[in-house]
């Protein structure tokens, strides 16, 4: 392989979209594992699910939904651009997983803008809400970054072979 300016950009483009594919689908591991930690140790606020007549076995149901169709559309993401960071195929992997990228990356910018918005009224949970939205910043950066990298690839016509 030669070492020409543009074949070090695709190089640097295809590590982005390895490693950050990967990093998604470690993060959607952590947020289940989370989720898992919350309902077994009646951790903070799980005591008060169920209070305003809604019955727990429902919000309980409502949560390991809402964290299935998290991880498959982190895992959708994650191989996709894990995939294309490998170039296993010589066309780009399609734009479904951007579009869904993209999704997730809007869902974490307003976690964010909503961790923000209340932050004064959370309070014994204030440190926990800033971690969460330092994390939730972070993803969504890396969102960008990924897209930004799948889309470089595809304009420099490297998957055109």
């Amino acid at each position: 392989m030669t070492n020409t300016a543009e074949d070090k950009s695709l190089r640097r483009y295809q590590d982005v979209l390895y490693i950050v594919g990967t990093g998604i689908m470690a993060m959607g591991l952590w947020n289940s594992f989370k989720t898992v930690l919350f309902f077994t140790t009646g951790a903070n606020g799980y005591a008060e699910l169920g209070n305003d007549g809604v019955p727990r076995a429902v919000i309980i149901v409502t949560f390991v939904l809402i964290d299935i169709i998290d991880l498959a559309l982190r895992y959708y993401v994650c191989s996709h651009a894990r995939a294309e960071g490998l170039a296993r195929t010589s066309e780009p992997q399609g734009n479904l997983y951007l579009v869904l990228a993209g999704f997730l990356a809007l869902g974490h910018f307003v976690s964010v803008l909503l961790i923000a918005i209340a932050f004064t009224e959370l309070g014994d949970s204030q440190i926990e809400s800033l971690i969460t939205a330092v994390m939730d910043l972070t993803l969504f950066w890396l969102m960008v970054y990924m897209i930004v990298a799948a889309v470089r690839i595809r304009k420099g016509g490297y998957h055109a072979g």
